[in-house]
């Protein structure tokens, strides 16, 4: 897809959702909110993976209170926010990504909070305007694995139980 104004892929009040192998590009923000590669909305149990996502006007990959949820092996470049931003989403892995070229943080994770752990790990983190993974008001993350490189000022956290390994 290209030139979109709005969400590349949006799933919005659906479980299992599954976007897979796209190329998406070129989305436009239309305003607060919109602008993403692919966007998860009150869908748990998704699987974002192996896609191709460049020149979002947003984030890259955005789960908005999507649980029990995978984000992986996505080459995210170019986006406006975020390479992957996740928001009341416990119970997500964020695994083997590559994202480079993103204008705050490779990888956010805002409030989320509740059973069972967030995994962060083997992703590839480059030219990034802040932050490679920042992670706020969340519990029981694990990170390891990852590789943060030019532009991105490593780790940056406010959480509890927050586990970091091998960056």
């Amino acid at each position: 897809t290209g030139n979109i104004g709005g969400d590349g892929v949006l799933s919005s009040d659906s479980d299992d959702t599954t976007v897979t192998g796209n190329t998406i590009s070129n989305t436009k923000t239309t305003g607060s909110d919109v602008g993403s590669g692919v966007h998860i909305l009150n869908g748990d149990r998704a699987n974002v993976s192996d896609n191709t996502i460049s020149n979002a006007g947003w984030d890259g990959v955005k789960l908005t209170a999507s649980n029990n949820s995978k984000v992986g092996s996505n080459d995210i470049t170019n986006v406006s926010r975020d390479g992957v931003y996740t928001k009341w989403a416990p119970q997500v892995d964020i695994l083997g990504n590559s994202i480079v070229g993103a204008g705050r943080y490779g990888v956010e994770v805002q409030n989320s909070t509740g059973v069972g752990n967030m995994t962060i790990d083997g992703n590839t983190i480059d030219t990034i305007g802040l932050d490679g993974i920042r992670v706020e008001s969340s519990d029981d993350v694990v990170i390891t694995d990852n590789t943060i490189g030019y532009g991105a000022d490593g780790l940056f956290g406010t959480a509890d139980d927050t586990t970091i390994g091998r960056d």
